[in-house]
C-alpha cells in the first residue's frame, strides 16, 4: 500500500521513463492489482 499526493502524480510516475525501466524487470514476476482510491476531505 502506498499514498500519493494526487491521481495525476501516480499517472506521471507510472508513465515516466524511469518507471518504465523498472516495470520491465517486474513483468512476469507475479500478479499485480492496482487500485486508486481518492479521498475527498471536507472541512
Amino acid at each position: 500500500m502506498a499514498e500519493y499526493p494526487s491521481v495525476d502524480n501516480i499517472k506521471n510516475i507510472w508513465d515516466s521513463k524511469e518507471y518504465q525501466e523498472i516495470k520491465e524487470l517486474r513483468e512476469g514476476a507475479g500478479n499485480e492489482y492496482i487500485f486508486i482510491i481518492e479521498k475527498k476531505i471536507r472541512y
